[in-house]
This record gives structure tokens, sequence and C-alpha cells, in this order.
């Protein structure tokens, strides 16, 4: 975690994908995950891996985090601000139409 943190390597997390394939056995796993990376300061966003085959959304995924008390609202806010941050798609202004 220290050299993902040193590297300024940013994870992206996808908390029903890692239930469902087993990567993590359970919710309390979930939760001890997001701990960790929060004890190490480890910087990581929130998203879904195929939200048509995981049947789920940006929205589920924070409230499943909530709910398990993986993160609260301000360490949600700061992840999705960090994926913003982060992300290879350019910000762009939004075209006016006519």
């Amino acid at each position: 975690m220290e050299q993902i943190r040193e590297t300024e390597i940013v994870l992206e997390i996808c908390p029903t994908s890692n239930l469902l394939t087993k990567a993590l056995e359970n919710e309390d796993a979930l939760r001890d995950t997001f701990r960790a990376f929060n004890e190490h300061e480890v910087p990581f966003t929130i998203a879904t891996d195929g939200p048509e085959m995981m049947r789920t959304h940006l929205r589920d995924e924070f409230e499943l985090l909530l709910r398990i008390g993986a993160l609260d609202e301000e360490r949600l806010s700061e992840a999705n601000r960090r994926g913003h941050e982060v992300s290879f798609v350019p910000a762009q202004p939004m075209l006016q139409r006519a």
C-alpha cells in the first residue's frame, strides 16, 4: 500500500463486482478493505464493472458502501471528486443548443 500511495496510483474499485466474483469474500471483507485503504491513505475511486452485467449503478455502489459502514459521506464525496480529477476524459463545457 505504501508503494501505491508513493507512486500516486489511484485504484478504481468496483464493490459489487468484487463481491460477485468472490475477489472479496463478503461485505465484511469489503468494509475492511476500504478501511485499510483509508488507514494507509491509498487513493481510490468508486466505479462499476459493466452495470448491465453486474446489475448495479454508481449510486447503488455508494449506497452499499454507506450501508455496510465501509465509507462515510465525506469519504464517498472525496472518492467521487477524485474520480473526476483522474479521469482520462478531458473536461469539456456542455454544448449549447440553438
